[in-house]
């Protein structure tokens, strides 16, 4: 019996080494394959088991030797956490969550120590959603999510639990949230979508009764559904003692016990009722470490009439908020009464955007409240960004027009197709006197663009200005409207032009919309870059300045300007920009550098080397490079519908278009060297795609992405 057991524990070969085993094998296969025929089917399957079993430990062994799985089991941990699709608290893009999420499945097959790691990781099987709970499929056929559901919450052990629900799979089933609802307990997140709501008798809120201690992060979504008068009912039995981000829409009203000291706020499309702003103000105050603030269709918009409003000597200081998103309000005026309660940092970025900018009868004076103290990133502005763009195709984001006070970098944007009284009214609220840099875009095919009178008004608010940018690609009547503005004019000339532009202004209010000229006609009577002019010029020296007569009695907007930077086509109005800066110089002003970005000739073909005497042989065709650049929807460039002077030229043979570049390489050395006779610094770049700063970097805000665009959340 002993030897019987013996044998048993011990199969023949045990003392054979397992190189040995496997030629053993391996010889047996080759030379007594007639043995295995004898066998029966049973049998060579329980071999092909085992000999998989055998194979398997081989591979395990291999696989471990790999330097890769010699590293620290956390180092791995942190490897493969950070191939997982980790979304941000607030407003996460759910859309990416829904088309994506699982990649990171197929780590699951690298090898056996991989697998083996992810698997005791409880924080890598956190995130859940309602496809991974259902139990069951339509026709109660298959059980394979019973897999998932075991996978994710018994391996997630007790870590805090990120929940989606309604996102990858729209329909919400009572099972499967009664199920999750067991691990209320440790849900860190909760996302939820509740249009397709299984239980049409009972709304969905009814079932979260339980406290939720651990809940962080908040949102739900309804698009009306369940929802009745805007009001919420109660939730978690009221306690979410760590709730610190909140995301509603379509909800109002909900306990005054509710929603206190959060850092993260998203409201949107109240549609129901809307709170007053001294109720809102209430709220604001419980969050005095509120860092950001997203109101969308929602917040303290109701009209004067009915509004309550609290006495005007209250703030609420939130010295912590770093963005504030303001859309679709429906006046001017609502926005300015709500900012004026408010104490902002100087960091703080504010968006403002909607449809009030699209009406050219909007008082945009009301934007901003009259007294801007307790505003420290308004009083903080040193850079102003202005664009007065012809309209984008609607659905690109460049179509929503939006002003912005970006405090983190000191700048104030003004984004839309405002008419010039509309801008010159508001000045007065922004304290311009402080602005040390002002970039400018304006579509020169518009018929309410800016005229010289209205660049005048507002270069004399900016007496500190050091640094322009004028963005006139595709534009180009608006450098020598924006330049002639910076000539130095005695008082007579102003009164005498001031009348002329005013009765003129009136004329095309009066009309409405004309027809732009071409953007060629000024370049065909004083803007010429034909070779003999050019001569003509430098031998003539342009001694004049633009007006002759006593300096010292010469007005000079902006006496501190001292960087020009002008982004053109190759149509560069050289002449008259030398009179500009020669004039300036002449009366004190002098233009330290200018800088000059000019776009290559048509057809983004590349201009042949220049002779070896040339200084300029850096500027080849960069067009075809930087196609996205020049999309002018994709950078702030818009495109007024001037058309290609040289489309009927589009067949052209290579030599035409190489005496094309010739021309053009010769025209932009007599500019520089033109303008080099009066400016220190002058310098033409190439190659470089266009400014695309007109924007801030902010935006699109992540609350408009998620409730303005289509299917946003």
């Amino acid at each position: 019996m002993a030897t019987a057991m013996n044998t048993t524990q011990n199969p023949p070969g045990i003392n054979l080494s397992f190189k040995q085993l496997v030629n053993a094998i391996l010889y047996k296969c080759k030379y007594a394959k007639n043995q295995l025929v004898e066998l029966p089917e049973s049998e060579l399957d329980s071999l092909d088991r085992k000999l998989q079993i055998a194979s398997s430990a081989v591979r395990g062994c291999r696989n471990a030797s790999q330097k890769i799985n010699q590293l620290p089991p956390e180092l791995l941990f942190n490897i493969v956490s950070g191939a997982q699709m980790n979304l941000p608290s607030f407003l996460p893009d759910l859309t990416a969550y829904e088309d994506h999420g699982r990649e990171w499945y197929s780590l699951l097959h690298v090898c056996r120590h991989w697998r083996g790691i992810i698997a005791r990781s409880p924080t890598l099987w956190s995130t859940i959603d309602n496809t991974l709970i259902d139990l069951e499929d339509e026709n109660n056929k298959k059980h394979k999510n019973l897999v998932a559901h075991e996978r994710y919450l018994c391996r997630s052990g007790a870590a805090p639990l990120t929940v989606y629900l309604g996102i990858k799979e729209t329909k919400i089933r009572i099972k499967s949230l009664k199920t999750l609802l067991k691990h209320v307990a440790r849900f860190r997140e909760l996302h939820v979508i509740a249009d397709l709501w299984e239980d049409t008798s009972t709304p969905i809120y009814t079932l979260l009764v339980d406290p939720a201690p651990n809940l962080v992060s908040l949102t739900l979504r309804t698009d009306g559904k369940d929802v009745t008068n805007g009001i919420l009912p109660p939730i978690f039995a009221g306690e979410m003692p760590s709730l610190k981000e909140l995301t509603l829409e379509h909800f109002t009203i909900w306990p005054t016990t509710y929603f206190h000291n959060l850092t993260s706020l998203s409201l949107s499309d109240q549609a129901f009722s809307r709170p007053t702003t001294l109720g809102f103000l209430d709220f604001l105050q419980n969050s005095p470490m509120l860092e950001k603030l997203a109101l969308v269709r929602a917040g303290p918009t109701l009209s004067a009439n009915t509004d309550i409003v609290p006495s005007t000597d209250r703030v609420v200081r939130l010295p912590h908020l770093r963005e504030v998103s303001l859309g679709a309000w429906p006046t001017t005026s609502t926005v300015s009464r709500f900012l004026s309660y408010l104490s902002l940092s100087p960091e703080a970025d504010v968006y403002i955007w909607g449809s009030v900018f699209s009406n050219p009868d909007t008082d945009l004076t009301a934007l901003l409240p009259a007294d801007t103290t307790n505003l420290l990133n308004v009083q903080g502005i040193t850079k102003w960004y202005l664009t007065h763009y012809s309209v984008a195709q609607p659905g690109d984001l460049l179509y929503v027009p939006f002003t912005a006070i970006v405090g983190s970098s000191n700048a104030l944007h003004n984004y839309g197709v405002f008419r010039s009284s509309q801008l010159l009214a508001t000045l007065p609220r922004y304290p311009l006197h402080n602005v040390t840099s002002f970039v400018l875009r304006d579509s020169s095919y518009q018929a309410n663009r800016f005229k010289t009178s209205v660049w005048v008004e507002i270069f004399g608010k900016l007496k500190n200005l050091e640094e322009l940018r004028i963005l006139a690609y595709q534009s180009t009547t608006t450098t020598r409207s924006v330049l002639t503005a910076l000539l130095p004019v005695s008082p007579k000339d102003v009164k005498k032009k001031s009348k002329t532009d005013e009765d003129e202004s009136r004329r095309e209010d009066e009309e409405g919309q004309r027809t732009a000229e071409p953007s060629t006609s000024n370049a065909l009577t004083g803007e010429s870059h034909r070779t003999g002019e050019h001569r003509n010029a430098k031998d003539a020296e342009i001694s004049d300045s633009p007006l002759r007569g006593d300096h010292s009695r010469c007005e000079v907007l902006c006496p501190k300007l001292s960087s020009l930077g002008i982004e053109h086509d190759p149509d560069l109005a050289s002449i008259f920009i030398t009179k500009l800066v020669k004039s300036r110089k002449d009366h004190g002003c002098p233009i330290a550098s200018l800088i000059i970005l000019v776009f290559d000739p048509q057809f983004g073909v590349s201009p042949p080397s220049p002779p070896p005497h040339s200084p300029r042989s850096d500027h080849g065709a960069h067009h075809n490079q930087n196609q996205n650049q020049n999309n002018p929807n994709q950078n702030g460039h818009h495109n007024g519908g001037g058309a290609n002077l040289l489309a009927d030229d589009s067949s052209s043979t290579v030599s035409s278009r190489d005496i094309l570049n010739e021309e053009y390489n010769l025209r932009s050395q007599e500019d520089e060297e033109l303008l080099k006779r009066h400016v220190k610094e002058v310098r033409f770049e190439y190659k470089k795609p266009l400014s695309q700063d007109l924007v801030p970097r902010g935006w699109p805000t992540d609350a408009y992405r998620r409730t303005c665009l289509p299917y946003s959340f």
